[in-house]
């Protein structure tokens, strides 16, 4: 009986294990990396903000003719080789926007008096791991008052946030609203 109870609880822990060690994937990604697929995919340059790269991603699957678009983001990280990419699919970009004006008019537009006295946090997270978002701290010219910080990260686990100002945030919400009406006019 301790032997099947200790299988049972070994079982648990390992398929608990396999949920949360998984990477985070947008069904775009899922789309392109899927095994016994066919994919081409076309990538359109849609905007930049600073050092953000927005683009278009439209994938076709060539056996079946199915598509699925999304929007990337990329990014040149300091500390990276590389770039990093987050994806946005296509059902989530309302949201994302609803969620950019929403913190726009409601938390970051306040009046002086409202400044932030404690340490917040409001964010998007996209299915990729994408956050879009902002958080109340000090920063540098601020002279000892709390402001709003928007940033843009691309992972949970990430240490790369980047910071973007007010107006480079309703930027990259105005370039998000022309890439859904991109996607929906192809």
């Amino acid at each position: 009986m301790l032997k099947l109870c200790l299988l049972i609880l070994f079982f648990f822990a390992a398929k608990i294990n396999t949920v949360f060690s998984q990477p985070q994937q947008s069904n775009i990604q899922a789309f392109l990396h899927q095994p016994d697929k066919y994919v081409t995919s076309e990538v359109f340059d849609i905007g930049k903000v600073r050092d953000l790269t927005i683009q278009i991603t439209k994938a076709k699957n060539l056996i079946d003719s199915k598509t699925l678009n999304g929007v990337r983001l990329s990014y040149k990280a300091i500390n990276s080789s590389g770039k990093q990419f987050g994806y946005i699919d296509a059902d989530e970009i309302d949201a994302l926007i609803n969620a950019m004006e929403d913190m726009n008019a409601n938390i970051f537009n306040k009046e002086p008096s409202s400044r932030p006295t404690d340490n917040f946090e409001y964010h998007y997270s996209c299915r990729s791991g994408l956050n879009i978002g902002g958080f109340s701290g000090f920063f540098s010219g601020t002279y000892g008052k709390m402001t709003w910080n928007q940033y843009v990260m691309f992972s949970e686990t990430s240490s790369d946030k980047i910071i973007i100002s007010l107006a480079n945030f309703n930027e990259l919400k105005s370039i998000l609203s022309l890439a859904k009406e991109k996607m929906e006019a192809k």
